[in-house]
């Protein structure tokens, strides 16, 4: 989940609502009916993202039957709740000493994250926004 947020800067309602038929294994895409902006997005499945998906399938996820790739990890196995990823990541921030006062954390953290580091990696602004901006929102930078 985590490098879904990182790598492609998904939403948590995207990746918690991630289903096996987004997932097109043959040509490795990510095909994602995005929550906030019913806009759909096709974007290119690395080999470390679907490795990691595969070995979350075999390894970690429950063995029942279920739409939805990430499952709660105890009984009743149902899809994850929206405060599961955040907080889990704004754990792992302050058990690595990384101060969130002020600045966003969570999730959101990785999403901004990313669209930082492609702006360092002079990366387009188109290719920023394919991963980033919604459909409502423009990126001002000022240069």
């Amino acid at each position: 989940m985590i490098l879904l947020a990182t790598r492609y800067g998904l939403r948590v309602s995207d990746i918690i609502g991630l289903r096996f038929t987004n997932i097109d294994w043959e040509k490795n895409l990510l095909k994602i009916d995005q929550v906030k902006t019913s806009k759909q997005v096709s974007l290119p499945l690395s080999e470390e993202v679907g490795s990691a998906i595969i070995d979350y399938i075999k390894h970690g996820r429950p063995d029942v039957e279920s739409p939805f790739v990430f499952l709660t990890a105890h009984a009743p196995y149902k899809e994850l709740g929206s405060n599961v990823l955040s907080g889990n990541i704004m754990s792992w921030m302050h058990y690595a000493g990384i101060d969130s006062t002020n600045k966003k954390a969570g999730a959101h953290a990785m999403r901004h994250s990313l669209a930082t580091n492609l702006l360092g990696a002079n990366e387009t602004l188109p290719v920023i926004q394919r991963y980033w901006v919604t459909v409502q929102q423009k990126v001002r930078l000022s240069i």
